[in-house]
């Protein structure tokens, strides 16, 4: 529901109506409008536009409807104060145009890992799982492009969220993944990276440039769009000498 009626229909609600929680609702379904919109806009200056606005309506949520809950399902109920942080944290820190943040951790096999790592080259960071079927659809896509651009100065890095290491470790054999990953994973399936980014769907994508810019952020995958992007941003860094 992302129309201009839907919009004017929410903005009444929330200027009108004298409920909290019919105010708190909507102004949350503001935030989600204009989020959406952001998502969807293939223009620069349109795009930034929406996530100010959207950053507007959860920063209001946060500060004024924080106590109201949205009922998600019938098991789960979230506080808007923490809903909205969440929101905003992405908007803040994982958009386009935003320094990508640290990871720091370990890989599937315990050996130290670290995103800044990878600074001067274009990295592909990919959260995924073995139980998200879309996650694995898309590993001979990922494996053909670490050997596409094998050679350059491209990084394709996973943050595996799963529940047994061990099993794990023989899916990466079994489909020839040739790329690494962070564990993130344990007996809830969620480790500490992705409560940080407030990961909520897989696959979840960043593109992130040379300078540690993200320029995508996005949960379809490879896609010929974003294969693109790649090969667009290995151009933008200059020759060795």
């Amino acid at each position: 529901m992302h129309s201009a009626a839907a919009e004017k229909l929410l903005r009444e609600i929330l200027a009108q109506n004298p409920d909290r929680v019919a105010q708190g609702n909507a102004c949350y379904g503001l935030g989600r409008l204009y989020h959406k919109r952001y998502l969807d806009e293939t223009s620069a200056k349109d795009a930034a536009r929406y996530a100010q606005e959207a950053e507007a309506f959860f920063q209001r949520e946060a500060d004024k409807y924080a106590d109201v809950v949205l009922y998600h399902t019938a098991e789960k109920q979230f506080p808007f104060a923490v809903v909205a942080q969440s929101r905003l944290y992405e908007l803040r820190h994982l958009i386009p145009g935003k320094v990508v943040p640290e990871i720091a951790g370990e890989d599937i096999d315990g050996k130290a890992l670290k995103l800044s790592d990878y600074r001067g080259k274009v990295v592909v960071i990919n959260f995924w799982g073995t139980w998200c079927a879309p996650c694995m659809a898309m590993v001979p896509k990922d494996n053909e492009l670490v050997k596409r651009f094998e050679g350059r100065p491209f990084a394709f890095v996973g943050v595996c969220n799963d529940y047994d290491r061990e099993r794990v470790k023989k899916s990466v054999a079994a489909k020839g993944i040739n790329w690494p990953s962070w564990w993130d994973g344990g007996e809830n399936r969620i480790g500490p990276i992705a409560e940080a980014w407030h990961i909520a769907s897989w696959p979840r994508l960043f593109i992130v440039d040379q300078r540690g810019v993200i320029r995508h952020a996005g949960d379809e995958g490879l896609t010929v769009r974003t294969e693109a992007l790649v090969e667009a941003l290995l151009k933008e860094i200059p020759a060795g000498p």
